[in-house]
């Protein structure tokens, strides 16, 4: 017990010892002339099950998307991007069909093409955009990343922790899933953390996890409730404020009962999402 307790001691007084760790700052920030290549890739895959009538039939999910773009950053507004000339050298989309066999893989509008992106107000113009979707627009809108939207105002040390805004989150997986999703997103709960700071790409990064809970529902069937448990880890350069890596990923749980013509149908569904990206700067 005498040595369970000096040696208990021991450690307290190296804990007592060792230096505090350095407090940084984290920030997002951008230039005027800047220029950087974006590439993406996610993923969804997993199965929806449907039961009635005592039958049960399983029906796979795949869906997959690159994207890959260049970036000029031609105006700011305080540290961020006010106006911007996006070029596109690949975004494509691969799903399963329904019932299908193989995966088919199409080409967004935007595939190959240029816009220039401009922030008026809270909205976003677009030049070039003559005969592009809204939902693809949607999704090159100038806004602050949702999750890197709420960092600390002060520097803070490994192991801080904050909250997520809600609205958000909400806000930013809208237009992901564009006006032709099946889903709506109707609550979210999101912590941030500043996991460490080491060296990546040559430059001195903090690494910020994120970890996400999503509630949401089918549409055309709102007894059909899904849910989202996601982790992404960001890797923003201290002393550009540029974000340079992301990897994340997470599961997803469909479940739900709804009467269809007098019968009831079960709806079940497990998926698995993985998301990673990279920006190179000039």
């Amino acid at each position: 017990m005498i040595r369970n307790a000096a040696l208990g001691l021991a450690s307290l007084l190296l804990l007592a010892a060792a230096p505090a760790q350095d407090k940084v700052r984290l920030e997002v920030r951008a230039k005027k002339g800047e220029k950087y290549s974006h590439t993406s890739k996610e993923s969804n895959e997993g199965t929806i099950t449907i039961e009635f009538g005592g039958q049960s039939i399983p029906q796979q999910v795949l869906e997959k998307e690159t994207k890959k773009y260049k970036d000029e950053i031609l105006e700011v507004e305080g540290s961020l991007p006010s106006k911007i000339r996006r070029s596109f050298t690949e975004w494509t989309e691969t799903k399963l069909p329904p019932g299908g066999a193989e995966p088919v893989e199409e080409k967004k509008t935007l595939h190959g093409k240029t816009l220039v992106l401009k922030k008026v107000g809270d909205k976003t113009e677009y030049e070039g955009a003559e005969g592009v979707p809204a939902s693809e627009l949607a999704k090159n809108r100038l806004k602050p990343d949702a999750l890197l939207a709420t960092l600390p105002k002060e520097p803070v040390a490994p192991g801080a922790e904050w909250k997520l805004e809600e609205k958000l989150i909400l806000d930013e997986f809208k237009d992901d899933a564009g006006e032709e999703s099946q889903v709506e997103f109707t609550a979210a709960r999101g912590t941030g953390r500043l996991e460490r700071v080491e060296d990546h790409k040559g430059q001195k990064c903090g690494v910020i996890r994120i970890a996400l809970e999503l509630d949401g529902r089918i549409k055309e069937q709102k007894d059909v409730k899904l849910k989202m448990d996601l982790k992404a880890d960001f890797w923003l350069a201290l002393d550009s404020g540029r974000p340079l890596t992301m990897k994340g990923g997470g599961t997803g749980d469909l479940a739900g009962e709804v009467d269809m013509d007098g019968n009831k149908v079960k709806f079940s569904g497990k998926f698995k999402f993985a998301q990673e990206g990279e920006q190179t700067y000039e």
